[in-house]
């Protein structure tokens, strides 16, 4: 295939249970494998993270693809680590490369949207809330985070004082 390249991707995945999450992963695995080649693939057991009832789990899949295809993966599938193992070297087309940063300029639009909706819609639910006399979260949070700020400055300004009382005191001895 032209332009075909050979690459690495490791996927993440944490929830609970344990089957559920290497289910789940193995399900992913199989979907890409309907979009591009898989040539090797390993899933690892899922393990408990410590303090947490969460498990964490990951896949290691070597896929080939065309570049477009293996960008493609990337954006809906967004793997932790991607490694290209072949080609060691590239040469694109101008048209090769436009697709590629179309794509890339379609998905940050789509991202954008999306975060813009969420923001939007978060901001109607906490004017509702307030509408209602209950404070939002996200004011609850700040409001804690302010406190713990004052907090902090209370205690460093007292021992400041200390310092500085304790150095008249030396002075004074002298």
């Amino acid at each position: 295939m032209e332009n075909e390249i050979r690459g690495i991707i490791v996927l993440e995945i944490m929830g609970r249970p344990a089957e559920h999450i290497v289910e789940t992963l193995n399900g992913i695995v199989d979907k890409i494998g309907m979009e591009c080649e898989i040539i090797s693939r390993s899933i690892h057991e899922a393990k408990k993270i410590e303090g947490s009832e969460l498990f964490s789990t990951f896949a290691e899949i070597e896929i080939g693809a065309t570049i477009e295809g293996f960008l493609r993966i990337l954006f809906t599938y967004m793997p932790s680590h991607v490694e290209i193992v072949h080609p060691e070297n590239m040469v694109m087309s101008t048209a090769d490369v436009n697709t590629i940063f179309n794509e890339i300029t379609m998905r940050l639009h789509q991202y954008d949207e999306i975060a813009k909706r969420i923001i939007s819609e978060r901001n109607i639910l906490e004017e509702q809330l307030r509408r209602s006399g209950i404070k939002p979260i996200t004011e609850q949070i700040r409001e804690r985070e302010q406190e713990e700020q004052n907090k902090k400055l209370k205690e460093e300004q007292k021992a400041t004082r200390k310092i500085k009382k304790k150095g008249k005191k030396t002075k004074k001895k002298k």
